[in-house]
């Protein structure tokens, strides 16, 4: 019996052991700087590529993440890897997991109007209601055309009322003090 309680200590005390020293610590992007030389992992949208380095964010703050594989713009990654805080902070990856695909991602415009934001800069499939119609934009609402965006298109043949799922980009027009969306 006492046998059988000191394996199952040990076994408790490997387990806390393994789960504070070898499992790294899952951070929000914004403290990533606070991890230099630990592993850790950290999930977000990926915002911009160039060369192989993928910079992704949650909404608050972003990241640089090295990777020799190409991402899509709006795509949810989760990375682990280690961080080094140099000039810059960047993620060495050993593992990048996508989450979710830019082109799944659809998002009512009533949530894109309450969270900014997390989008500006990213691809993601907008949903709701063409509330008007110009020759080069429409403007989409929610079902109770409470909030309302233009969104820049292509195609202008759709009719007042109509349920769409475009997939876009939010942009910011620093001049006006506005986001839009622009078709992708």
């Amino acid at each position: 019996m006492k046998l059988a309680i000191g394996i199952a200590m040990a076994g408790i005390l490997f387990l806390y052991i393994y789960s504070t020293v070898i499992t790294p610590y899952e951070i929000s992007i914004s403290d990533a700087w606070k991890y230099d030389g630990k592993e850790v992992i950290v999930q977000g949208f990926v915002k911009k590529c160039y060369g192989n380095v993928v910079e992704i964010t949650d909404g608050n703050a972003s990241v640089a993440v090295y990777s020799t594989k190409q991402y899509d713009y709006g795509d949810m990654i989760k990375v682990r890897g280690i961080v080094e805080c140099g000039n810059d902070v960047i993620i060495y990856p050993d593992k990048v997991q996508v989450i979710r695909k830019w082109d799944k991602n659809v998002v009512g415009i009533e949530y894109i109007a309450e969270n900014p934001g997390k989008f500006a800069g990213t691809k993601f499939v907008v949903s709701g209601l063409v509330y008007s119609i110009s020759s080069s934009y429409i403007v989409i609402s929610d079902e109770n055309g409470i909030y309302r965006a233009k969104l820049y298109c292509r195609n202008n043949s759709y009719g007042i009322g109509e349920a769409v799922f475009i997939p876009c980009i939010l942009n910011y027009n620093s001049h006006t003090m506005s986001f839009y969306l622009r078709e992708v």
